[in-house]
């Protein structure tokens, strides 16, 4: 069973007849070849969008244009747990084969996948990434107002003064810091690079302040 804009195939009538939601990312690269050098230098940089299809079942005709409506734009694909977006934006029919009616769904899905019951967690010495990827984790930081606080995440150390807010949200995939909906730029002193979780365990060190850490999206699969 699978869900689409939070709701199940089930729940729509439909049937699939291979839930084939595993394909892997390709990664994208620049091949650098070096005259008088055999071969080529390649330098990785990220990764590709996943293209494919996926052959469904109609079990109730009757819901042919709510079944079309739904299988159109992009939303949330939840498998197994886990969840991913997706996008919808080639042409859906729903046909006649034999004594049963199906279609065929081309979709496009983001590289990575991510815990679909996510929620801010408390991290003290470390954060484990229990994926298969790196990830671009959320970060949830509260101290006190006026105290400046050094931490190393990973292998990227920041500063961060806190102001009357007392708190601040650093989303790593973004490089931006905030606080319902207030830039926190100017407390934050950090490089160009921000905090990623390699998969397993990955370091937390407070080299100063009393801070509370919490962490989301910190697991993220191919």
């Amino acid at each position: 069973m699978f869900k689409f804009k939070e709701i199940t195939n089930k729940a729509m009538s439909i049937l699939p007849i291979e839930e084939n939601f595993h394909t892997r990312a390709t990664k994208r690269y620049n091949e650098i070849q070096v005259e008088g050098r055999d071969g080529s230098i390649f330098e990785e940089t990220g990764y590709n969008n996943v293209v494919s299809s996926l052959e469904l079942q109609v079990l109730d005709i009757n819901r042919r244009d709510e079944i079309l409506e739904w299988l159109s734009g992009s939303g949330d694909l939840e498998y197994n747990g886990r969840i991913a977006k997706i996008v919808i934006y080639d042409e859906v029919s729903i046909v006649r084969s034999e004594s049963i009616y199906m279609a065929v769904v081309n979709y496009i899905r983001s590289p990575f996948w991510y815990t679909a019951k996510d929620q801010y967690i408390c991290v003290k010495d470390s954060i484990h990434n229990l994926g298969n990827v790196y990830s671009e984790p959320l970060l949830l930081i509260k101290g006190k107002d006026g105290e400046k606080a050094d931490i190393t995440i990973g292998n990227i150390r920041f500063q961060y003064v806190f102001d009357s807010d007392g708190v601040v949200e650093i989303d790593s995939e973004e490089k931006k810091e905030y606080f319902n909906g207030k830039s926190k730029s100017k407390n934050i002193v950090i490089g160009f690079q921000y905090p990623k979780l390699c998969p397993g365990p990955n370091p937390v060190v407070v080299h100063s302040g009393n801070v509370e850490i919490k962490v989301k999206r910190k697991d993220r699969w191919l």
